[in-house]
């Protein structure tokens, strides 16, 4: 009973704080700072009070839901922005782009032209089954780089 009392006590004060309160609100501080005249009063206080919990729960519901939808777009956007690195990334492994700046060694237009020409080409096209032989030659090339990198920077830590 106590622990309702309480409870009752610092809402009807968060309550007294806010600006424009509902009019649910406005009754439960008009009945909580007062004690009930009659039972029908009494009821009124405890619907309210229901009303009032029930709002906070749902709140925080609310609050909840949004906390994990924010997360999950946060998750998707760094998914996003790793695989557009991850594809800068490629660009600088075929020569297409300064590693140190950047930016494109040959025009823009002229990357995007070729790029798009390369989107054209049917997927079993000839000139793309050269290109993809070679491009996993240069791949396999950065991986081996990478994991000799790795590998000598754990060697000169242990020692």
């Amino acid at each position: 009973m106590q622990q309702a009392q309480d409870w009752l006590t610092n809402r009807l004060a968060y309550l007294q704080g806010l600006k424009h309160p509902t009019k649910q609100q406005e009754l439960l501080l008009l009945l909580g700072t007062t004690p009930p005249d009659n039972s029908e009063d009494e009821k009124t206080l405890r619907a309210l009070i229901k009303a009032e919990k029930a709002v906070i729960a749902a709140d925080k519901a609310r609050a909840d839901v949004t906390r994990r939808l924010t997360a999950a777009a946060k998750v998707a956007d760094k998914q996003r922005t790793h695989e557009l690195i991850q594809s800068g990334l490629l660009m600088a492994a075929a020569g297409l782009v300064d590693k140190q700046t950047g930016k494109p060694k040959i025009g823009r237009a002229e990357l995007v032209g070729a790029l798009a020409s390369l989107a054209k080409l049917p997927a079993q096209h000839e000139r793309r089954s050269s290109w993809r032989q070679e491009g996993q030659q240069i791949l396999n090339h950065y991986e081996q780089k990478k994991k000799t990198s790795v590998s000598s920077s754990r060697a000169s830590e242990s020692t």
